[in-house]
C-alpha cells in the first residue's frame, strides 16, 4: 500500500496497479480517522469556564455550519474534476486519494496541536487573556477543511493529468518538477 506519496499513488491508480482489496483498505483508513475525529475534538477542546457564553456557543454553531458548507463544496469540486476525467469510480478514487492527504493533514494537525498547547501554557497565568483563548481555536476547523479539500482537489487534478496525458495544469507540473 502506498500511504505517504500522492504522486506514486496517483500513478499506480492511473496505471490500474491497485488491486480491489487494496482499494478496500484505502476506504478503511479515512473511516478510522473520521471515527476518531469527534471524540478527539471533544477531548481537546479548550474550556476555561464552567459555562460558556452564548456568543461563544453561537460562534461554534457558525463554525460548524461553515465547515458543513466547505465539506459539501469540497466534495462537489472533486466530483466535478472526476467528471472531467471519465465520469467513473468517483467514490473509489476519492477514498483512495484521501489517504495520503489525510496523513499530510495529520502532521499539520499535530503541529497545530503543539502550537495551541504552547499558547495555552503561556496564557494560563493571565486570566483576562486566558478566557478569550478559545476564540483563537474556532477558525481552525474551517481553515483545516479548506486545506484538506484543496490538497484533495490537487490530487484529483494530478490524477486527471495522468489519465488524460494532459500536462497543461500548472499544479501538476509544479509537483512533478519539485
Amino acid at each position: 500500500m502506498i500511504i505517504f506519496s500522492s504522486i506514486k499513488l496517483e500513478k499506480a491508480l492511473a496505471d490500474q496497479k491497485v488491486t480491489r482489496w487494496q482499494k478496500a483498505k484505502y476506504i478503511m483508513i479515512p473511516a478510522i480517522f473520521i471515527s476518531m475525529a469527534s471524540p478527539l475534538s471533544a477531548f481537546f477542546r479548550p474550556s476555561f469556564q464552567n459555562n460558556q457564553s452564548t456568543i461563544y456557543s453561537l460562534l461554534q454553531l457558525l463554525v460548524m455550519i461553515i465547515s458543513i458548507f466547505i465539506t459539501y463544496f469540497g466534495i462537489k469540486t472533486c466530483f466535478k474534476v472526476n467528471e472531467n476525467i471519465d465520469k467513473h469510480n468517483f467514490i473509489e478514487r476519492f477514498c483512495i486519494l484521501l489517504v495520503p492527504v489525510s496523513f499530510r493533514m495529520l502532521l499539520f494537525f499535530i503541529l497545530c496541536f503543539i502550537a495551541s498547547m504552547i499558547i495555552l501554557l503561556f496564557t494560563a497565568a493571565l486570566p483576562e487573556i486566558n478566557k478569550h483563548v478559545p476564540l483563537l481555536f474556532l477558525p481552525f476547523g474551517p481553515i483545516y477543511l479548506l486545506m484538506y479539500f484543496s490538497l484533495l482537489k490537487k490530487s484529483f487534478l494530478n490524477f486527471s493529468n495522468l489519465i488524460t496525458g494532459n500536462s497543461s495544469q500548472p499544479v501538476a507540473q509544479a509537483d512533478r518538477k519539485g
